[in-house]
């Protein structure tokens, strides 16, 4: 696989439609032209200053749909360590309906006729008039790139979700190029899940009346979520085969509770103190010799 691609920035960063394949899974799928938000341009820049790329966007109707950018995989190697890890990154831009509830709040408060309706009444409504404004049909290409797809509720930023997945290769490069692959869900490299796993999440913005607002109480704040997904398994692993050595027929599973949490992992200990030791000692071996004895 090749460290450095050559790609020339002045044919993408730019403010022009960039093209999507309206179903990605079509063979072949047209292409249609649509604009890139400057989230995206911006991913677009930070690709480039790994000299790598995003490859085209598609369309993905399935489990709500989505517009899909995948960065080409890149080998980037540490100046200091020469320690070779591969980075792959992606775009997606959600649907407006991935925020259901506060689309129906928005369109009451842009709708006054439907102001006393339920919630699944205006739902009903929404999705009628879609198709009635799209010819009976529903427009997954538009419903993605068209900031009024859905009547009375106008989208002033769309949501978004960046993703960064770096996995560790020592200090060999793989043999064969590494394909585009999708890491919103962390995804793997020769069976391996990610040493770091980042994402990004913008939230939506709708428009109410003329003014770009959210609604009273609704306010919420863009998101970073940084993860170690490998470390994590291994250490689920190891703390796994700790407990399963340590607990037969010596302690009630009920005296170890184990509480997950974003910063790690929490303990309950009611045994006494030679058995956590032994434990500790027994996740210390399956870390640092893998074997527990």
């Amino acid at each position: 696989m090749v460290e450095r691609l050559k790609y020339n920035a002045e044919e993408i960063v730019n403010n022009s439609k960039r093209l999507a394949k309206v179903d990605v899974f079509e063979k072949k799928s047209p292409l249609k032209e649509y604009f890139p938000s400057q989230t995206e341009i911006l991913l677009e820049e930070m690709c480039i200053s790994f000299r790598t790329k995003l490859e085209q966007a598609y369309v993905n109707p399935i489990n709500e749909t989505k517009l899909v950018r995948l960065s080409k995989p890149v080998v980037v190697t540490n100046r200091y360590t020469g320690e070779k890890n591969l980075l792959a990154m992606q775009y997606t831009r959600f649907s407006p309906l991935h925020d259901l509830g506060e689309v129906v709040e928005v369109y009451r408060k842009n709708n006054q006729r439907s102001s006393r309706k339920s919630s699944e009444k205006i739902v009903d409504e929404i999705y009628r008039r879609v198709r009635e404004k799209n010819n009976g049909k529903w427009d997954t290409f538009r419903e993605i790139t068209n900031v009024e797809f859905i009547p009375d509720v106008k989208v002033g930023k769309w949501r978004k979700q960046f993703y960064f997945a770096l996995f560790r290769l020592g200090e060999k490069t793989p043999e064969q190029e590494i394909k585009p692959f999708k890491i919103w869900d962390r995804g793997r490299v020769g069976g391996n899940l990610p040493d770091v796993h980042i994402t990004f999440t913008r939230e939506p913005l709708f428009v109410i009346g003329h003014r770009r607002l959210r609604i009273e109480g609704k306010e919420k704040s863009d998101n970073i979520y940084i993860s170690f997904p490998r470390v994590w398994n291994e250490t689920i692993s190891s703390i796994e085969e700790a407990q399963r050595l340590c607990l037969v027929n010596k302690l009630d599973k009920s005296e170890f509770k184990q509480v997950c949490d974003s910063s790690g992992l929490d303990f309950e200990v009611s045994m006494d103190s030679d058995l956590t030791l032994s434990f500790i000692q027994r996740y210390l071996n399956n870390r640092c010799f893998g074997t527990t004895l």
